[in-house]
């Protein structure tokens, strides 16, 4: 895995962290949307919509990726705050 060094103000920092935060349950609805959607089948019992069960596994890992970022500006050492 390659690593990125990325430089943000305080501010910035916790407008990010605040924004990974505030739009978690976006993510959360479309993993539960896109499973859903998995689930449907036709009258011949054939998938509706065959790639969205890929579709889920996308919106895990972009949820899974974001709260690991969060994770990490947590971490940091925020001046006043």
């Amino acid at each position: 895995m390659v690593s990125v060094t990325i430089t943000l103000t305080d501010e910035q920092a916790l407008v990010l962290r605040m924004y990974i935060e505030m739009t978690a349950y976006v993510r959360k609805g479309q993993i539960e949307t896109c499973e859903n959607l998995a689930r449907e089948k036709g009258a011949d019992g054939i998938p509706i919509y065959p790639k969205m069960d890929v579709n889920a596994e996308f919106w895990r890992m972009i949820d899974q990726t974001m709260e690991q970022v969060n994770e990490v500006l947590k971490g940091a050492t925020l001046s006043g705050c």
